[in-house]
């Protein structure tokens, strides 16, 4: 009851001016957007709510740089009231841009990884032979086999 009182008394400084005689504030509770620039604004005194609800009215008091912002709503008008969550488009929008990139990054680094070895022949006549060889697949004989058989090919058409 001692927390319910101090913030009786806080809410009557912030907005005494704007009250009504003999009206109290019943409820009271100030808030701020969430993320850092906020919470970093808020130790400054900027950027919160406060609401303070009184028997005939709601009273919103917003704090910001260079001045203040102050709404008074009659609870007579007030129709309906909705609690619920709703997105945070920034963070959404934040997800919807980084996805692609972090897949692109992770396919470019399962590409240089995972580099299949290939075997490229190069042949007189401006063409090109090659093929990808899978992992385990010995190729050590065949990387011995066409430089000593063109060796010996060259040797037959010297003599």
């Amino acid at each position: 009851m001692a927390t319910a009182e101090k913030t009786q008394e806080t809410a009557g400084r912030d907005i005494e001016d704007y009250m009504l005689k003999g009206e109290e504030v019943s409820y009271s509770f100030k808030h701020r957007p969430t993320g850092l620039i906020p919470w970093l604004k808020s130790l400054f005194g900027y950027g919160e709510s406060h609401w303070y609800v009184t028997n005939d009215r709601l009273l919103k008091h917003d704090k910001i740089a260079g001045g203040f912002g102050f709404r008074e709503v009659p609870l007579e008008n007030i129709t309906s009231v909705e609690y619920g969550r709703k997105i945070d488009l920034q963070t959404l929008a934040l997800g919807i841009v980084t996805a692609p990139i972090l897949i692109g990054v992770l396919i470019i680094l399962l590409a240089i990884f995972r580099r299949p070895q290939v075997l490229e022949l190069h042949i007189s006549g401006g063409k090109n032979l090659s093929v990808e060889i899978s992992k385990g697949t010995d190729i050590k004989e065949i990387l011995w086999y066409l430089p000593t058989q063109r060796k010996i090919d060259s040797e037959k058409l010297r003599s």
